[in-house]
Order: structure tokens, then sequence, then C-alpha cells
């Protein structure tokens, strides 16, 4: 959190003492689920988990668990409008290749038609069939690889037609549509916006206790550790007496 690094820095210590630094700080930060506690065939109907932080005052760990959550909200939004961005980058990348080989491919079967009508023109020439054969009432049967049904008027004019045409999707109801699929992903621009990322049942506030043992446990373990101490010093002056009081009589018995 913004908090956090600015008491770091204010600090000037080196880069293995902040890192310490980091990792002590990260181990007063507890997440709780709490959902955790249920059992496992007993179904939640959200998840739910609890963020605490240990400070040495209720002031400090307020400030710094709100600015933990507001860095990771940060955090999350960022990588998830990159995310969006990379996949619509993506997407028109594979749009703008697909269609290319589609116009490709289009091209290529243009190519083959024209071939085909120059193949049809020269057999209908040859023929002697002029017009289309189904304007005079005549039954021909017609060659499927090199129709010349049109007559040689008809096919000459379509050969016309196909060599005039220069883009390929001109008549092609699917590459024109996915032409212009290709023009609005390479229009579309995610901008920097904010949301949240999550739900707050509550907002970060002042601890209500103080964590580790309470006054009246310290007043006890103090009472204890007094009440040791005292009853060894007795002993210890009892035994020095003790001592004392067998040295003198055996001086008496010498």
């Amino acid at each position: 959190s913004p908090y956090v690094m600015d008491q770091l820095k204010e600090a000037k210590i080196d880069e293995l003492d902040l890192h310490r630094a980091i990792v002590a700080l990260s181990e007063k930060m507890k997440a709780v689920d709490d959902n955790a506690s249920k059992k496992k065939d007993e179904p939640s109907l959200y998840t739910s988990w609890t963020l605490s932080f240990t400070a040495p005052t209720s002031e400090e760990a307020q400030t710094v668990l709100s600015g933990y959550i507001d860095y990771i909200s940060a955090l999350v939004v960022k990588e998830s409008l990159e995310n969006v961005r990379n996949k619509l980058e993506i997407k028109t990348q594979f749009e703008k290749e697909k269609l290319a080989q589609d116009r490709i491919k289009t091209k290529n079967q243009l190519d083959a038609n024209i071939q085909r009508l120059n193949y049809s023109l020269d057999i209908a020439n040859a023929a002697g069939i002029k017009k289309p054969v189904y304007s005079n009432g005549q039954a021909v049967k017609d060659d499927p690889d090199f129709s010349i049904s049109l007559g040689a008027d008809g096919i000459e004019r379509k050969l016309e037609i196909e060599k005039a045409v220069t883009d390929v999707a001109e008549l092609n109801g699917e590459l024109r549509n996915r032409q212009y699929l290709v023009e609005q992903l390479t229009k579309a621009n995610i901008n920097d916006v904010n949301f949240t990322p999550f739900k707050y049942q509550l907002s970060p506030s002042l601890p209500v206790k103080k964590d580790g043992p309470g006054k009246a446990i310290i007043v006890i373990l103090s009472a204890l550790i007094g009440g040791m101490v005292a009853c060894g010093s007795v002993l210890l002056r009892y035994a020095m007496a003790s001592r004392k009081q067998d040295a003198m009589m055996a001086d008496h018995l010498v």
C-alpha cells in the first residue's frame, strides 16, 4: 500500500532488509475463508473471506488494510483490462488472417472460372453456337466441365463481367460481412475504466480489541514470576544461613 511504501522509503534500508520487512509485514496479514467451518456437503450461497492485519496501533492497522485492498483492487482492474485488450488483439489478428486466406481462395476460384469460360467460348465458337440454345427450342446436352448453353455471345459477355471484377468481395456477401467485422474490430478501443472487482460486506474498520495476551493474563504471569523469584531468594538465604551455622558448630567442636 502507499502508506507502507512511504514508511519503508523513509527508513532508507537496503534491498535485503526491505525484503525481510515485506515478508514480516505480509505475515501479519491474514485471510480467512468464512466457509471453511462449514461441512463439505453443506452448500454455500457465496464465497466470503475475512481480511485482517495486525499493527502496533489500531489506526495503522486500518490504514494498511485499506491501502492493501485499494492496491489489490487497482491491480485486478489493470490486469482485467489488459486481458480484454489482449483478447481483442488476438481476435482481430485471427479474423484478418482468416479473411486474407478466404480472399485468396475466392480469387483463385475466380481465376479458375475465367479460364473455364475461355475454354467454353472456344468450344461454343467451334460448335457454331452463338445464341443461347434454349432460346430456339434446341435440346442440347451441355458439357458439365465447359458449359456452352449460353452460346458464344453469352459466354463472351459473362467473361467480360468476370474479368472486370477488381474486388473478390464485391459479389460475395459472406466476405463483405467478414470485411465489416474486421473493420469494426480494428476500430475498437478499450479505454481505462474503473470498476469494483469484488464486493465488500464491510469496509476496513478499527480493531475492536488488541491481538495477543490480555492485561489480566499479563498481571497473573507477572505475579507468578515475582512469587517464584521471591521464593527462590528466601530459599537461597536459608541455605546460606544453614551452611554458616554448620561451619560455626564445626569450629566449636574443634
